[in-house]
């Protein structure tokens, strides 16, 4: 599905589902059921867009390991992640992780949950849609609606998920939009105070209050994480877009034209999205060691590969020449090899492989890999997948897990053999038996 195609299907879903009503219609609403809008205003826009498809259909994103989840706020209490896995291996050993996310109990349940389904549960925003109910796994009410933004309950399940591995290549939030603060001095002249009726006064208050809470505020939110996480903040970006005019109401579909204008406008300026890009383009590529390391008195010495996670076809055809024109090569441990030392290579039926050889002070020395490209007369410089790591953090994920530091002693220096005269040989032992 292209971007404009994607955009599009979002703004019929939005029209169809936020109808207009009157003020009074909307307080009505409210009082008698709970929300502003019934349940059947986005079930039936739902079912369209997704159909019969489940969490756990096959998709070429699955076929390559994929895992997907969708984090709602359970009713009455406890929070729940629905995935298209079974969480066998997760770390339960965090308190926090265990009695706020967990999954639901009914496994079978869970397989058969339908995508619409985990997207109405998250979608229902208190006030906006009432609660919903998935058979045999619970009644929902929001994603997660506590924590406003789910990247920490991301970053939770990596260590399970990427075996052993305690920080991803990258960590994308993409945020809805947040409000522009004026600097002090350079404050707009504010409209003469109408009168107001001092019920519906509290609750706008109530409601400019709880959004600009850090359990409701997705951006103070994320400050958040990244100040407990400083393991991972270089990896970590965001990409959200200040609003000169306030966010708009969560079911003002009008504002979608003014909001896309205004995020063009902004990453047209802001390096946030080429940092994101580069991150991207990097992260394709990883390497693996092709056989034991060999240790030596002073040294340990490698043979290894950097490979693609791009299937043989045209895609990584197009992505491999777009790279060398811009003269792309990899810097490991400050020696530089270029995409062209590959020679001649069909990229339709063959995988992409650069060999490598090297050496490091030790099994645990740090080992980095960087691929640097030119773009737009820019140098850009990332980080593989993985990167930076060690040989022993490497075989380990690779599942080579054999004693002796899993590193092979250095080989003795094969020289010429010298002949053996079988019959001298017999000659002397004879001798020496007289």
């Amino acid at each position: 599905m292209s971007v404009k195609k994607a955009i599009q299907d979002f703004t019929d879903l939005s029209q169809r589902v936020f109808v207009s009503q009157p003020i009074w219609a909307r307080a009505f609403n409210l009082i008698a059921r709970g929300s502003i809008y019934g349940s059947s205003a986005i079930d039936e826009a739902l079912k369209r867009h997704y159909g019969e498809s489940k969490l756990s259909d096959y998709t070429p994103a699955t076929a390559r390991a994929a895992k997907i989840l969708v984090t709602v706020k359970g009713t009455p209490k406890g929070d729940h992640i629905l995935s298209n896995f079974n969480g066998v291996g997760l770390d339960n050993s965090h308190k926090d992780f265990e009695q706020t996310f967990c999954h639901p109990d009914d496994e079978e349940g869970q397989k058969a949950i339908l995508a619409w389904e985990a997207a109405r549960s998250t979608s229902a925003a208190p006030v906006i849609f009432p609660t919903f109910t998935i058979d045999g796994v619970g009644t929902f009410q929001d994603g997660a609606m506590w924590r406003n933004n789910p990247a920490d309950v991301a970053l939770s399940l990596v260590p399970a998920l990427t075996q052993g591995h305690r920080r991803p290549d990258i960590l994308l939030s993409i945020g809805t939009g947040f409000e522009k603060k004026l600097q002090r001095g350079h404050r707009e002249p504010q409209p003469p105070t109408r009168v107001t009726i001092p019920l519906i006064d509290l609750l706008r208050r109530l409601c400019a209050f709880m959004g600009d809470n850090i359990v409701t505020d997705g951006e103070k939110f994320h400050n958040h994480i990244m100040a407990g996480r400083s393991d991972v903040a270089s990896r970590f970006r965001r990409l959200n877009v200040p609003l000169s005019e306030g966010c708009p109401s969560l079911d003002d579909a009008s504002s979608i034209p003014r909001l896309m204008d205004e995020a063009v406008a902004y990453f047209q300026s802001d390096p946030s999205m080429q940092e994101v890009l580069d991150s991207i383009i990097s992260s394709f590529f990883y390497f693996e060691v092709s056989s034991r390391p060999i240790r030596h008195r002073t040294h340990v010495s490698f043979c290894g590969r950097i490979l693609c996670d791009i299937q043989p076809g045209h895609r990584l055809k197009h992505f491999i020449k777009a790279l060398r024109v811009r003269g792309a090569e990899f810097s490991i441990n400050g020696k530089f090899t270029a995409l062209d030392s590959v020679g001649e290579w069909n990229g339709r039926d063959v995988d992409f492989e650069i060999p490598v050889r090297g050496t490091v002070a030790g099994l645990h020395a740090r080992l980095e890999i960087f691929l640097c490209w030119n773009m737009l007369g820019r140098q850009s410089k990332e980080m593989i997948s993985r990167s930076p790591f060690s040989l022993n953090e490497i075989m380990e994920a690779q599942g080579w897990d054999s004693p002796q530091s899993r590193a092979l002693r250095q080989p003795v220096r094969s020289g010429r053999k010298r002949g053996i005269d079988c019959h001298a040989a017999w000659k002397r032992i004879k001798k020496a038996r007289r």
